[in-house]
């Protein structure tokens, strides 16, 4: 199952090239998209840390970069 389980974190936030913040958001459900342009904003994402160190943790993601040729 693709999501998230007994973490905490990751946190995507937005910015412009300026260092102007824009959003801050969890994608938290699969599904949970975020889409950027990479020529006009930047994009960070904060540590994921287990909720309860005694147990499985795991946060999916997938990224996909594409290039204009």
């Amino acid at each position: 199952m693709i999501g998230r389980t007994d973490v905490t974190g990751g946190e995507s936030g937005v910015y412009t090239d300026e260092g102007e913040h824009l959003m801050t958001t969890t994608l938290s459900q699969a599904g949970d998209i975020l889409l950027g342009d990479d020529r006009r904003t930047l994009h960070s994402v904060t540590p994921v840390k287990p909720v309860d160190p005694d147990l499985a943790a795991h946060r999916d993601v997938l990224v996909i970069a594409y290039t204009a040729r």
